[in-house]
């Protein structure tokens, strides 16, 4: 048997445990018929239709589960109720027999076999996390971190900035926020003027290569933001104080669908920006395909194909509220796409517009 073969082989039987027992402890008659059914509606195969039963990859492998759990049952003094012959034989557990130890036995060695997963993911990627993030765990953990560290390279590398400032302090924030507590930050925003914020952390956001601290926060001035964003590498200092802790009323795992990056504005009356259509007229064909391979949003469509003439162009929108981050992320395509001018986007192209001519004054395009 090939080493292949083994590994498929424990695959199945992984699969194929929890359905058997499931049945089982029914304690009414099973076949290899009725775990074959429930074993390929959780798990289609378009294959097995061209295949008999006995002949399909998975089916070997139950057999097996099923000898396996007939001797186990067997060193305890019980025994399967078993009729039939070969792919006709049928099983049923008896009234007074339990399968609690099986699987008790099954789940603890299904999640040794995930947190060793998880460990050789975390031992084998390297820029994943920041540096100090694993030696906030359990020793035991870290301990299992540095076998599997001997045993596995480095194979999946992030890009991200390990050399950022106040990297290492993610962890106790990741630890505020589990814990509820209320954090008094000095924040340098604009790397001018420091003020402090008192903050009840919600939430951590990884963006561009920088890592920001959401939550409800307010100002030495007393105004209160709902989503309060902090970049990590512009807190100065923080401290732990004894304030309420106010629960989170944004869904995180929503908040960011309709932005590109981490900001929402707000207008002068404190009302959010609405979402705005954007058509972007791409003008190279390898940007055109950049853009349809790496989508600059997931609300992106294509208006237009780019055709097969050098003079053509390609047509792409997104429905984002727009903010800096978009601004950059456009800026950085240079002369190969154009905002197309509409009421939608009327005032980001504005916004846009004066970017690009700053820049043109920045490197005195006229007197070239």
């Amino acid at each position: 048997m090939t080493t292949d073969e083994i590994n498929d082989g424990k695959v199945f039987a992984n699969r194929l445990k929890p359905i058997i027992f499931n049945l089982l402890e029914n304690h009414e008659w099973v076949t290899y018929s009725d775990i074959a059914n429930l074993y390929e509606e959780k798990y289609p195969n378009p294959d097995y239709k061209n295949q008999n039963r006995t002949k399909r990859d998975y089916y070997k492998s139950a057999t097996h589960v099923m000898d396996e759990l007939r001797c186990n049952l067997q060193k305890n003094g019980h025994a399967l109720k078993e009729e039939g012959e070969n792919r006709n034989k049928r099983f049923r557990l008896p009234e007074d027999v339990s399968l609690d130890s099986e699987i008790k036995e099954y789940e603890t060695k299904r999640k040794r076999m995930r947190q060793k997963q998880l460990l050789r993911l975390i031992a084998s990627s390297d820029g994943l996390f920041p540096s100090s993030w694993m030696a906030d765990f359990k020793e035991d953990i870290n301990k299992m971190m540095q076998e599997e560290s001997k045993t596995f390279r480095k194979i999946i590398g992030f890009d991200t900035n390990q050399m950022l400032d106040h990297l290492e302090d993610i962890a106790d924030f990741y630890t505020a926020i589990e814990n509820k507590q209320v954090l008094k930050i000095v924040y340098n925003a604009a790397y001018l003027k420091k003020k402090t914020i008192t903050i009840a952390p919600h939430f951590i956001k990884e963006y561009n290569y920088r890592w920001f601290l959401l939550g409800k926060g307010m100002d030495e001035d007393g105004k209160v933001r709902e989503s309060y964003v902090c970049a990590v590498d512009r807190i100065e200092s923080y401290e732990l104080v004894d304030d309420s802790y106010s629960e989170c009323n944004i869904d995180y795992t929503k908040y960011f669908n309709d932005i590109i990056g981490v900001t929402h504005y707000e207008d002068k009356q404190g009302k959010p920006y609405a979402k705005r259509l954007i058509e972007i007229e791409t003008r190279t064909y390898n940007v055109h395909k950049r853009l349809i391979s790496k989508k600059l949003h997931s609300s992106q469509t294509t208006v237009k194909e780019f055709g097969p003439g050098q003079k053509d162009y390609g047509v792409i929108s997104i429905n984002v509220i727009p903010n800096n981050e978009l601004m950059g992320l456009l800026l950085s395509f240079g002369p190969d796409i154009r905002i197309i001018p509409s009421k939608d986007s009327a005032s980001f192209l504005r916004m846009f517009r004066e970017k690009v001519n700053q820049l043109a004054e920045v490197y005195n395009i006229n007197g070239i």
